[in-house]
Protein backbone atom coordinates (compact mmCIF):
# COMPACT_ATOMS: atom_id res chain seq x y z
CA UNK A 1 0.00 0.00 0.00
CA UNK A 2 1.06 3.46 -0.94
CA UNK A 3 -0.97 5.77 0.18
CA UNK A 4 -0.29 9.61 0.70
CA UNK A 5 -2.16 10.84 3.29
CA UNK A 6 -0.53 14.51 3.20
CA UNK A 7 -3.74 15.79 1.48
CA UNK A 8 -5.61 14.85 4.33
CA UNK A 9 -5.56 17.11 7.02
CA UNK A 10 -6.54 21.09 7.38
CA UNK A 11 -3.46 23.07 8.87
CA UNK A 12 -5.49 25.48 11.13
CA UNK A 13 -3.49 27.13 14.08
CA UNK A 14 0.20 26.84 15.53
CA UNK A 15 1.39 25.28 18.89
CA UNK A 16 4.15 24.60 21.05
CA UNK A 17 3.99 20.66 20.89
CA UNK A 18 4.15 19.66 25.13
CA UNK A 19 4.38 15.68 24.23
CA UNK A 20 6.98 15.34 21.67
CA UNK A 21 9.85 18.08 20.81
CA UNK A 22 10.63 16.46 17.07
CA UNK A 23 11.80 18.36 14.39
CA UNK A 24 10.54 17.63 11.07
CA UNK A 25 13.56 18.72 9.34
CA UNK A 26 15.51 16.20 12.15
CA UNK A 27 13.47 13.41 10.71
CA UNK A 28 14.42 14.25 7.16
CA UNK A 29 18.39 14.74 8.06
CA UNK A 30 18.17 11.10 9.92
CA UNK A 31 16.44 9.41 6.67
CA UNK A 32 19.13 11.17 4.39
CA UNK A 33 22.29 9.69 6.79
CA UNK A 34 19.96 6.12 7.18
CA UNK A 35 20.09 5.89 3.22
CA UNK A 36 23.78 7.22 2.96
CA UNK A 37 25.24 4.87 5.51
CA UNK A 38 22.64 2.03 6.15
CA UNK A 39 21.64 0.58 9.19
CA UNK A 40 24.93 -1.10 10.20
CA UNK A 41 25.99 2.72 11.64
CA UNK A 42 23.04 3.12 14.20
CA UNK A 43 25.17 4.52 16.67
CA UNK A 44 25.95 7.44 14.58
CA UNK A 45 23.05 7.64 12.87
CA UNK A 46 21.28 8.23 16.51
CA UNK A 47 24.55 10.81 17.03
CA UNK A 48 23.92 12.91 14.01
CA UNK A 49 19.93 12.80 14.65
CA UNK A 50 20.50 14.11 17.99
CA UNK A 51 22.81 16.88 17.50
CA UNK A 52 20.36 18.03 14.30
CA UNK A 53 17.84 18.35 17.43
CA UNK A 54 20.24 19.97 19.32
CA UNK A 55 21.56 22.58 16.63
CA UNK A 56 18.14 23.58 15.51
CA UNK A 57 16.48 23.77 19.08
CA UNK A 58 13.27 22.78 20.61
CA UNK A 59 9.92 24.13 21.01
CA UNK A 60 9.46 25.97 17.74
CA UNK A 61 5.92 26.58 16.90
CA UNK A 62 4.76 23.75 14.59
CA UNK A 63 1.19 23.76 12.74
CA UNK A 64 -1.88 21.70 14.21
CA UNK A 65 -5.11 20.87 13.24
CA UNK A 66 -8.25 21.23 15.58
CA UNK A 67 -10.31 18.40 14.10
CA UNK A 68 -8.37 16.09 11.46
CA UNK A 69 -10.13 15.77 8.25
CA UNK A 70 -8.63 12.13 7.82
CA UNK A 71 -9.76 10.63 4.61
CA UNK A 72 -7.05 7.86 3.48
CA UNK A 73 -7.56 5.33 0.79
CA UNK A 74 -8.08 2.56 2.43
CA UNK A 75 -10.59 0.01 3.42
CA UNK A 76 -10.36 -0.13 7.58
CA UNK A 77 -10.59 2.42 10.33
CA UNK A 78 -7.87 4.23 12.83
CA UNK A 79 -8.06 6.19 16.28
CA UNK A 80 -5.40 8.15 17.53
CA UNK A 81 -5.85 9.24 21.32
CA UNK A 82 -3.61 10.34 23.83
CA UNK A 83 -3.20 7.41 26.42
CA UNK A 84 -3.03 9.76 29.45
CA UNK A 85 -6.58 11.02 29.29
CA UNK A 86 -8.28 8.67 26.64
CA UNK A 87 -9.17 11.54 24.64
CA UNK A 88 -9.78 10.91 20.98
CA UNK A 89 -7.35 13.31 18.76
CA UNK A 90 -8.23 12.02 15.32
CA UNK A 91 -10.23 9.12 14.03
CA UNK A 92 -11.52 7.31 10.45
CA UNK A 93 -14.24 5.46 9.89
CA UNK A 94 -16.18 5.82 13.29
CA UNK A 95 -18.56 2.63 12.60
CA UNK A 96 -15.74 0.59 12.30
CA UNK A 97 -13.98 1.47 15.40
CA UNK A 98 -16.47 2.32 17.82
CA UNK A 99 -19.78 0.05 16.60
CA UNK A 100 -18.38 -2.94 14.85
CA UNK A 101 -16.59 -6.33 16.41
CA UNK A 102 -13.94 -8.13 14.48
CA UNK A 103 -11.58 -11.10 16.05
CA UNK A 104 -8.19 -9.43 17.36
CA UNK A 105 -5.89 -11.35 16.14
CA UNK A 106 -2.75 -11.44 17.66
CA UNK A 107 -3.12 -8.26 19.55
CA UNK A 108 -4.72 -10.12 22.28
CA UNK A 109 -1.71 -12.36 23.06
CA UNK A 110 -0.86 -9.17 25.64
CA UNK A 111 -4.01 -9.80 28.05
CA UNK A 112 -3.28 -14.09 27.56
CA UNK A 113 0.49 -13.27 29.31
CA UNK A 114 -0.67 -10.74 31.64
CA UNK A 115 -3.56 -13.25 33.49
CA UNK A 116 -0.71 -15.72 33.35
CA UNK A 117 1.71 -13.08 34.97
CA UNK A 118 -0.74 -12.79 37.52
CA UNK A 119 -0.91 -16.46 38.29
CA UNK A 120 2.61 -16.54 37.93
CA UNK A 121 2.31 -18.71 35.70
CA UNK A 122 5.54 -17.15 33.45
CA UNK A 123 8.96 -17.63 33.36
CA UNK A 124 10.02 -14.59 31.03
CA UNK A 125 13.45 -16.16 30.94
CA UNK A 126 12.39 -19.66 29.95
CA UNK A 127 13.09 -20.30 26.00
CA UNK A 128 10.42 -22.70 24.22
CA UNK A 129 12.24 -23.95 20.58
CA UNK A 130 10.01 -23.14 17.48
CA UNK A 131 10.29 -25.19 14.43
CA UNK A 132 9.82 -25.23 10.82
CA UNK A 133 6.68 -25.98 9.75
CA UNK A 134 6.80 -29.35 7.49
CA UNK A 135 3.59 -29.88 4.97
CA UNK A 136 -0.04 -29.81 6.67
CA UNK A 137 1.97 -29.51 10.23
CA UNK A 138 1.96 -25.79 10.56
CA UNK A 139 3.43 -24.85 14.30
CA UNK A 140 3.60 -20.95 13.62
CA UNK A 141 2.16 -18.20 11.03
CA UNK A 142 6.27 -18.29 10.42
CA UNK A 143 6.84 -21.16 8.23
CA UNK A 144 10.67 -21.48 9.46
CA UNK A 145 10.13 -21.33 12.97
CA UNK A 146 11.59 -19.21 15.11
CA UNK A 147 14.03 -21.41 16.84
CA UNK A 148 14.92 -20.81 20.40
CA UNK A 149 12.40 -18.27 21.65
CA UNK A 150 12.06 -16.37 25.12
CA UNK A 151 9.22 -14.19 26.03
CA UNK A 152 10.75 -10.76 25.06
CA UNK A 153 11.40 -11.80 21.85
CA UNK A 154 8.00 -14.36 21.73
CA UNK A 155 6.31 -10.65 21.49
CA UNK A 156 8.69 -8.96 19.02
CA UNK A 157 8.07 -11.49 16.44
CA UNK A 158 4.32 -12.29 17.66
CA UNK A 159 5.28 -15.79 17.56
CA UNK A 160 2.10 -18.59 17.84
CA UNK A 161 3.83 -21.31 19.17
CA UNK A 162 5.27 -19.71 21.91
CA UNK A 163 2.28 -18.53 23.13
CA UNK A 164 0.18 -21.85 21.90
CA UNK A 165 2.40 -23.11 24.73
CA UNK A 166 1.77 -20.25 27.60
CA UNK A 167 -2.39 -20.98 26.42
CA UNK A 168 -1.93 -24.38 27.50
CA UNK A 169 -1.16 -23.27 31.19
CA UNK A 170 -4.46 -20.90 31.03
CA UNK A 171 -7.80 -21.28 32.21
CA UNK A 172 -10.64 -20.08 29.77
CA UNK A 173 -12.96 -18.46 32.22
CA UNK A 174 -9.74 -17.00 33.75
CA UNK A 175 -8.52 -15.37 30.60
CA UNK A 176 -12.16 -14.15 30.26
CA UNK A 177 -12.12 -12.49 33.27
CA UNK A 178 -8.97 -10.89 32.23
CA UNK A 179 -10.73 -9.52 29.15
CA UNK A 180 -13.23 -8.41 30.99
CA UNK A 181 -11.25 -6.70 33.55
CA UNK A 182 -9.90 -4.65 30.55
CA UNK A 183 -13.34 -3.92 28.99
CA UNK A 184 -12.41 -6.19 25.78
CA UNK A 185 -15.60 -8.15 26.41
CA UNK A 186 -18.42 -8.06 29.04
CA UNK A 187 -19.22 -10.80 31.42
CA UNK A 188 -22.35 -12.02 29.98
CA UNK A 189 -20.05 -13.20 27.12
CA UNK A 190 -18.30 -16.02 28.87
CA UNK A 191 -20.77 -18.76 27.74
CA UNK A 192 -20.15 -19.47 23.87
CA UNK A 193 -16.85 -19.87 24.43
CA UNK A 194 -16.81 -22.40 27.31
CA UNK A 195 -18.42 -24.92 24.62
CA UNK A 196 -15.45 -24.57 22.37
CA UNK A 197 -13.14 -27.78 22.11
CA UNK A 198 -9.94 -27.40 24.55
CA UNK A 199 -7.70 -27.01 21.19
CA UNK A 200 -9.91 -24.05 20.03
CA UNK A 201 -9.87 -22.69 23.32
CA UNK A 202 -6.35 -22.32 23.12
CA UNK A 203 -6.68 -20.71 19.57
CA UNK A 204 -9.03 -18.28 20.93
CA UNK A 205 -6.50 -17.31 23.69
CA UNK A 206 -3.53 -16.44 21.05
CA UNK A 207 -5.86 -14.92 18.49
CA UNK A 208 -5.86 -17.59 16.26
CA UNK A 209 -9.96 -17.98 15.78
CA UNK A 210 -12.79 -15.59 14.88
CA UNK A 211 -14.87 -17.01 17.82
CA UNK A 212 -13.93 -13.93 19.49
CA UNK A 213 -14.62 -10.77 17.69
CA UNK A 214 -14.45 -7.28 19.82
CA UNK A 215 -14.37 -3.50 18.85
CA UNK A 216 -11.27 -1.87 18.03
CA UNK A 217 -11.50 1.37 20.32
CA UNK A 218 -11.50 -1.16 23.23
CA UNK A 219 -8.54 -2.53 22.44
CA UNK A 220 -6.97 0.42 22.35
CA UNK A 221 -8.03 1.37 25.55
CA UNK A 222 -7.02 -1.52 26.90
CA UNK A 223 -3.54 -1.37 26.00
CA UNK A 224 -3.46 2.14 26.86
CA UNK A 225 -3.87 0.99 30.36
CA UNK A 226 -0.55 -0.53 30.17
CA UNK A 227 1.45 2.58 29.39
CA UNK A 228 -0.33 5.14 31.42
CA UNK A 229 0.01 3.79 35.04
CA UNK A 230 -2.77 1.60 35.12
CA UNK A 231 -5.55 3.82 34.21
CA UNK A 232 -8.81 2.20 31.84
CA UNK A 233 -10.80 4.64 30.63
CA UNK A 234 -14.45 3.96 29.41
CA UNK A 235 -14.83 6.56 26.37
CA UNK A 236 -12.77 8.42 24.56
CA UNK A 237 -13.77 12.10 25.26
CA UNK A 238 -11.38 12.71 27.27
CA UNK A 239 -13.97 13.22 30.42
CA UNK A 240 -14.03 9.89 32.28
CA UNK A 241 -11.89 9.37 35.23
CA UNK A 242 -11.05 6.14 34.67
CA UNK A 243 -10.43 3.09 36.57
CA UNK A 244 -7.47 1.32 38.20
CA UNK A 245 -5.86 -1.93 37.38
CA UNK A 246 -2.63 -2.84 38.51
CA UNK A 247 0.23 -3.33 35.54
CA UNK A 248 3.07 -5.22 37.45
CA UNK A 249 6.27 -2.97 36.59
CA UNK A 250 8.33 -6.14 35.67
CA UNK A 251 5.49 -7.28 33.57
CA UNK A 252 4.97 -3.61 31.84
CA UNK A 253 9.05 -3.23 31.43
CA UNK A 254 8.78 -7.23 29.25
CA UNK A 255 5.61 -5.71 27.38
CA UNK A 256 7.26 -2.66 26.49
CA UNK A 257 10.77 -3.93 25.40
CA UNK A 258 8.86 -6.62 23.24
CA UNK A 259 6.63 -4.14 21.78
CA UNK A 260 10.10 -1.89 20.83
CA UNK A 261 11.88 -4.96 19.34
CA UNK A 262 8.72 -5.44 17.62
CA UNK A 263 8.98 -2.11 15.77
CA UNK A 264 13.22 -2.07 15.09
CA UNK A 265 13.08 -5.45 13.33
CA UNK A 266 10.08 -7.66 14.55
CA UNK A 267 6.43 -7.75 13.13
CA UNK A 268 5.67 -3.73 13.49
CA UNK A 269 9.43 -2.89 11.84
CA UNK A 270 7.50 -1.44 8.65
CA UNK A 271 5.96 0.76 11.30
CA UNK A 272 9.15 1.66 12.85
CA UNK A 273 10.66 2.55 9.45
CA UNK A 274 7.71 5.34 9.10
CA UNK A 275 9.04 6.87 12.39
CA UNK A 276 12.66 6.44 14.35
CA UNK A 277 12.39 2.87 15.43
CA UNK A 278 13.41 3.23 18.26
CA UNK A 279 10.51 5.52 19.71
CA UNK A 280 8.12 3.18 18.80
CA UNK A 281 6.07 0.81 20.91
CA UNK A 282 3.88 -1.41 18.33
CA UNK A 283 2.25 -4.51 17.80
CA UNK A 284 0.25 -6.08 14.74
CA UNK A 285 -2.00 -8.70 14.33
CA UNK A 286 -3.72 -10.72 11.19
CA UNK A 287 -7.34 -12.74 12.07
CA UNK A 288 -9.70 -14.26 9.98
CA UNK A 289 -12.09 -12.25 7.86
CA UNK A 290 -15.27 -11.24 9.61
CA UNK A 291 -18.10 -8.50 8.77
CA UNK A 292 -18.37 -6.66 11.56
CA UNK A 293 -21.34 -7.83 12.68
CA UNK A 294 -20.43 -11.12 14.07
CA UNK A 295 -20.49 -13.07 10.52
CA UNK A 296 -17.49 -15.57 9.45
CA UNK A 297 -16.08 -15.79 5.84
CA UNK A 298 -14.29 -18.98 4.45
CA UNK A 299 -13.20 -17.33 1.52
CA UNK A 300 -9.67 -16.80 3.34
CA UNK A 301 -9.30 -13.32 3.89
CA UNK A 302 -7.68 -12.15 6.98
CA UNK A 303 -7.96 -8.20 8.83
CA UNK A 304 -4.75 -6.97 9.38
CA UNK A 305 -4.85 -4.65 12.79
CA UNK A 306 -1.75 -2.48 14.35
CA UNK A 307 -1.44 -0.63 17.74
CA UNK A 308 1.62 2.15 18.01
CA UNK A 309 2.52 4.33 21.08
CA UNK A 310 5.29 7.23 21.39
CA UNK A 311 7.36 7.81 22.57
CA UNK A 312 8.60 4.38 23.65
CA UNK A 313 10.01 5.70 26.90
CA UNK A 314 7.09 7.20 28.17
CA UNK A 315 4.38 6.74 25.77
CA UNK A 316 1.43 9.98 25.35
CA UNK A 317 -0.10 8.92 22.20
CA UNK A 318 -1.78 5.34 21.05
CA UNK A 319 -2.99 4.30 17.77
CA UNK A 320 -4.96 1.82 16.59
CA UNK A 321 -5.33 0.82 12.88
CA UNK A 322 -7.60 -1.68 11.61
CA UNK A 323 -7.66 -2.92 7.91
CA UNK A 324 -10.55 -4.75 6.41
CA UNK A 325 -8.95 -7.16 4.76
CA UNK A 326 -5.04 -7.36 4.63
CA UNK A 327 -2.48 -8.59 7.74
CA UNK A 328 -0.66 -6.51 10.16
CA UNK A 329 2.73 -6.43 9.20
CA UNK A 330 2.40 -5.35 5.48
CA UNK A 331 -0.44 -3.07 5.58
CA UNK A 332 -1.90 -2.65 8.99
CA UNK A 333 1.52 -1.42 10.36
CA UNK A 334 2.81 0.34 7.36
CA UNK A 335 -0.27 2.54 7.63
CA UNK A 336 0.24 2.93 11.37
CA UNK A 337 3.84 3.87 10.71
CA UNK A 338 2.49 7.10 8.38
CA UNK A 339 0.10 8.37 10.61
CA UNK A 340 2.02 8.45 13.20
CA UNK A 341 4.72 10.28 11.12
CA UNK A 342 2.25 12.55 10.49
CA UNK A 343 1.80 13.34 13.99
CA UNK A 344 5.30 13.92 14.84
CA UNK A 345 5.55 16.46 11.65
CA UNK A 346 2.95 18.44 13.59
CA UNK A 347 -0.62 17.68 11.77
CA UNK A 348 -2.55 16.37 14.72
CA UNK A 349 -3.88 18.19 17.56
CA UNK A 350 -1.43 17.57 20.73
CA UNK A 351 -2.48 15.45 23.88
CA UNK A 352 -2.56 18.27 26.90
Amino acid sequence: MNQDFSHCFYRETSCNRDCLDLETDALLIYRLVEKVMGHKHSFLLLAVFFLALTCMGYGSDLHRTKQADFLPDFNGGMLLIDINSGREIASYRKDVIYERRYSPGSLIKVFLLYDLWRQGLVDPAQKIFCPPSRGRERYCWDVAGHKETDLRRAIAYSCNHYFLKLAEREDLNSFLRALAAFRIISEENYNPYSKLPREEQEKLMIGDSSCLQVTPYKILLAYSCIFNGGYLFDSTDGKNPGTRIHIDAELKNIISQGLRASAINGTSRRAGQEVLPCWLLGKTGTSPYTNGYGMVSNNGATHGWFVGFIPADNPCVGLIVFCEKGNGANDAAVIGGRILHLWLEGNFENPR
